[in-house]
């Protein structure tokens, strides 16, 4: 009967602190549109579930970028991790490509995690996309374990970020050691495959 129904009004903080715990996008999706606040809390929950996705298609690449412009620059404060081997890089048009190009220019001064895909699966030249990824200067860690990248090592020798950790393939020819030597001071964890370790003057601190 309605008079014994107990109706809870939960306060804004309530309903936002509930946010990470929504079983799923359709139900934060609609725990969004009950105000223009929990709408603005709800899109650093949605782009936590879409740029962790393990497989993404052309068609999320691009349904992906426009998400993420069109609540920008919130949206890339929020994605701390970008998992770009997911997508399909074979799969991917020359425009295709320049989205998500742009996706990571946006991102380079928040992005906390990068998975690293290999770019000689990408149409076209990579050599932009490639000097995009240099750029990191707020990195903490880098993972790139499925197979060798042509351009991971002109990554590393490159990149300055703090990384504190870093999950990478690398060729027997390649020395990790001197590889690495830009993080010597940040590093805390380390899990190489392949790699031929031969520098003997440089100090890892931790």
């Amino acid at each position: 009967p309605l008079q014994n129904s107990l109706v809870v009004a939960l306060d804004f903080d309530s309903l936002a602190s509930a946010m990470p715990y929504v079983p799923d996008k359709s139900t934060l999706y609609a725990l969004m549109r009950t105000c223009r606040r929990l709408y603005r809390e709800g899109i650093i929950h949605m782009v936590e579930w879409r740029g962790w996705k393990d497989t993404l298609t052309p068609a999320d690449l691009r349904s992906f970028h426009e998400f993420m412009g069109r609540w920008a620059p919130t949206s890339f404060i929020a994605l701390r991790k970008l998992n770009v081997y997911s997508f399909a890089l074979s799969e991917l048009s020359s425009y295709e490509s320049r989205l998500l190009e742009d996706l990571v220019k946006q991102a380079v001064p928040y992005l906390k995690t990068l998975v690293y895909p290999d770019l000689g699966d990408l149409h076209g030249t990579p050599n932009s996309l490639v000097q995009t990824f240099m750029s990191f200067s707020n990195l903490l860690s880098l993972e790139h374990s499925h197979e060798r990248s042509k351009t991971i090592c002109a990554i590393l020798t490159r990149l300055h970020s703090p990384l504190t950790a870093v999950d990478i393939w690398l060729d027997d020819i390649d020395d990790p050691i001197e590889l690495l030597s830009n993080f010597a001071s940040t590093l805390q964890t380390v899990k190489i495959a392949g790699g031929l370790p031969l520098a003997t003057d440089v100090c890892y601190e931790n």
